[in-house]
This record gives structure tokens, C-alpha cells and sequence, in this order.
């Protein structure tokens, strides 16, 4: 399957690809090759977890594939997608992909209200994910201790079957900039519970090549995504975004 690079955030990365439809040649397969999790129908496409490991078997990158097909025919309403990881996430710390495609967007009015995805890397399994039900929102509100949030983080309140949600207050479009993509960490009882990039389905259609920042903790917990060394960042999204 040819495949380009949507995000990406190493040392253990967090890569959304899209990809067309033609079918995967296995007469040689390569080690570092993607494993792919089951596809979930998206449109008129389908939507995929996958993870790729490095010649030594360790994990290398973690992420979503949507195919051509779904990108360009998303649907009316909100979309929800749960995505299964391959038997080589076991390798990592995820558990599960929650996806949403926001053809309204949401909340706050007149920031986030664009066509948009949120894709939730969850380190949590789905089942725990949905034990944050309604009436739970002072447990899912509990703040992690500072170090494990990035600098400016400040919480963008508690969403149930989701958990609290953390957002850059020096993100652009909170200062009035139209919303293009944003990363948000996620919590539950304290835990960092998921990583977060959102982006704009009109942004991933258009834009080529982009470079960025995305700040990082002081701290990470055990078994935490190490997101990079510097937190510098490519993005080159339709066709080869990535996150360093």
C-alpha cells in the first residue's frame, strides 16, 4: 500500500498517514514495514491503527493510516471511530485509538467550530476508557502533578467517555488565529490518559510543508511516550507530515 507520512512524534511516534487504496505488496517484506491494526469503515474509506518497529524489534512509531477514499468523503454527521492496535502494540504504551471527525467541529464557539479530526491515542484499553461516564467529571478534573504537563497547559475541562482534556494557552487560535492544528494531552484521576492532535480537514487537504513547536512535560511517567529531545517539530501533512 503506498502510504505518506501524516504526524509524526519520535522517539516513539505518533504518525496519522494517508494512503490510497492499492493493496499491499508482501513478496518482500521488510521488518521496519508497518503492522496494521483491523480497518474501521470511514466514508467511503476505512481508517486503520499501525505500528512499525526498528530493525531491533523496538517500537519506532505508532499512529493512524485513513485511506484517500475516506478523506474525500467524510461524512455529515459526527463520526466515531474506535481503532484496535496490531498484536506489535503490545511494544508500546498505547492501548487503543479513539478517533472523532467533527464535521461542525465543537466548543468554544468560534475556535474550534471547523471540520476537524480529533485523533486521541489512548494508553488506556477502550473498556477502561468508557468507565468515564457521565457523573464522573470531579474524579476525571483531578490534575496531574505539574511536571507531567508541558508548560502553559491549562485544563479545557473534562469530557466523559474522553477525560479531561489539556490545551497550550498560547495555542494561536485561543489569541484569535483560525484553528489549523493543535496538540492536547489527556487525563484521568491524574494519570495522563492520551496525546492528542487536532487537526483541521482543510488544513491536511492544503497545506505541504510545515514546521512547529510542540512543547513537552518536565516529567514523564513510567512506561510514557518520549515525544522528543528538543521540541522542535515538522509537520508535512496531506502527503509527508511529520512531528519531531
Amino acid at each position: 500500500m503506498k502510504t505518506s507520512h501524516f504526524l509524526a512524534l519520535p522517539l516513539l511516534a505518533l504518525t496519522l498517514q494517508l494512503s490510497s487504496c492499492k493493496k499491499d505488496n508482501n513478496d518482500t517484506p521488510n521488518p521496519t514495514d508497518p503492522h496494521y491494526g483491523q480497518s474501521v469503515s470511514l466514508g467511503n474509506g476505512a481508517a486503520r491503527t499501525f505500528v512499525k518497529l526498528d530493525a531491533s524489534g523496538n517500537p519506532d512509531e505508532i499512529g493512524i493510516s485513513v485511506s484517500e477514499a475516506a478523506l474525500n468523503s467524510l461524512p455529515a454527521d459526527m463520526a466515531e471511530l474506535v481503532l484496535e492496535l496490531p498484536a506489535e502494540g503490545n511494544k508500546t504504551p498505547f492501548k487503543h485509538a479513539y478517533v472523532t471527525y467533527m464535521p461542525h467541529g465543537h466548543e468554544p464557539d468560534g475556535v474550534y467550530t471547523l471540520p476537524h479530526f480529533d485523533f486521541h491515542f489512548y494508553k488506556i484499553t477502550n473498556a477502561e476508557r468508557l468507565t468515564m461516564t457521565p457523573g464522573k467529571e470531579a474524579e476525571m478534573s483531578k490534575a496531574p502533578d505539574a511536571g507531567y504537563l508541558p508548560a502553559d497547559y491549562i485544563t479545557a475541562g473534562p469530557v466523559p467517555m474522553m477525560g479531561n482534556h489539556w490545551v497550550d494557552a498560547t495555542s494561536p487560535e485561543l489569541g484569535g488565529k483560525t484553528f489549523t492544528t493543535t496538540f492536547l494531552y489527556g487525563s484521568n484521576k491524574g494519570d495522563i490518559i492520551f496525546y492528542e492532535p487536532m487537526i483541521t480537514v482543510d488544513y491536511l487537504k492544503k497545506t505541504t510543508n510545515q514546521t512547529l513547536t510542540i512543547k513537552q512535560p518536565r516529567r514523564l511517567p513510567h512506561r510514557a511516550i518520549t515525544l522528543a529531545n528538543t521540541p522542535s517539530a515538522t509537520m508535512r501533512p496531506v502527503k509527508n507530515m511529520k512531528l519531531y
